[in-house]
């Protein structure tokens, strides 16, 4: 089985990922999540999310599929056993905006901000948000 890799895109720029086995897709302006699996990319559009851990541990009326939790950023998925399975770690936060003028104003340094036209993280010695990905261009990093 191929090494689990976790990418964070949006819809328009989805089409541009190539396939490779092991990623895992997210896709949140667009509530998809996608899994590379034998050089081909199931997608999946029913998303649910629950706001927090909490209100997920408490459900008990959700189905088999996959949920999103806002709080942690943590993508599970529900088996049809109804056994909960992590998908992704619990990791920086993740904020989409259409532009960087959304941003807060002041941001925070264990979270990742990101746009169609790129990443940031919030560096407080310089009080801005700094690039650290294009979205033009594509790089596979191993």
């Amino acid at each position: 089985m191929a090494k689990m890799k976790l990418i964070y895109t949006s819809a328009n720029r989805l089409n541009e990922l190539p396939i490779k086995d092991g990623q895992i897709i997210w896709v949140p302006n667009d509530n998809t999540l996608c899994l590379d699996m034998h050089n081909y990319r199931f997608t999946y559009k029913t998303i649910r999310t629950f706001p927090t851990e909490e209100a997920r541990l408490n459900d008990t009326l959700s189905q088999e599929g996959f949920y999103y939790v806002e709080d942690t950023n943590i993508i599970w998925r529900k088996t049809s056993g109804g056994t909960w399975r992590q998908i992704t770690s619990s990791g920086e936060p993740i904020v989409y905006g259409e532009t960087e003028e959304v941003f807060p104003s002041v941001g925070s340094s264990n979270t990742l901000y990101y746009t169609d036209h790129g990443i940031y993280n919030w560096k407080s010695q310089s009080n801005k948000y700094n690039l650290i990905a294009n979205a033009n261009t594509w790089e596979n990093l191993e």
